[in-house]
Parts: C-alpha cells; sequence; structure tokens
C-alpha cells in the first residue's frame, strides 16, 4: 500500500536536486512540495527505505523521513487527495 511520507532537508540540500533524483526513482510514485526544505513523497517504501535511497545519492545529509498519519494544517486543496489514511 502506498503512503505518504514528509521529508525534511537541512540546507546543505536544494530542492530542485531532490526533486530531479525522485523524478529517477520507479518506487517514489508521485512528490510534491509547498513548504520550505521539504518534500512530500507517495511511495510504497517505507521510512528507512526512503531514506537509505536518498543518503544512496547524496551521502550523509540532515534529513528526517517521517509519515505522514495525523495531520492537520493549510495546504493547497489540491494536495490533500495524496495522503491516505
Amino acid at each position: 500500500m502506498n503512503k505518504t511520507y514528509l521529508f525534511l532537508f537541512g540546507t546543505d540540500l536544494n530542492r530542485d536536486e531532490v526533486t530531479k533524483f525522485l523524478d529517477t526513482q520507479n518506487d517514489m510514485l508521485y512528490w510534491f512540495y509547498n513548504l520550505p526544505n521539504s518534500v512530500f513523497i507517495n511511495s510504497r517504501l517505507d521510512s528507512r527505505q526512503i531514506s537509505e535511497e536518498i543518503e544512496s545519492k547524496f551521502g550523509q545529509i540532515t534529513h528526517i523521513v517521517v509519515q505522514v498519519t495525523n495531520k492537520w494544517g493549510r495546504l493547497p486543496k489540491e494536495h490533500w487527495q495524496h495522503f491516505q489514511d
């Protein structure tokens, strides 16, 4: 089952590098962003596997991958459809 994760990263990466990498990953099915230094990722992988894939490309960067479960906030309406309960 696909799940949505929030990938938060430090200033040692820029989002363009991250999204170009995500575009090459078959297991990371969809991504979107609207907050600084972060990308939402829809994937079959778990958070550890996503982190390992990211580190295989960028090395040991400052980051965290968190599964989005209990959520509330203000995002563009079209983004909410990508969160699965």
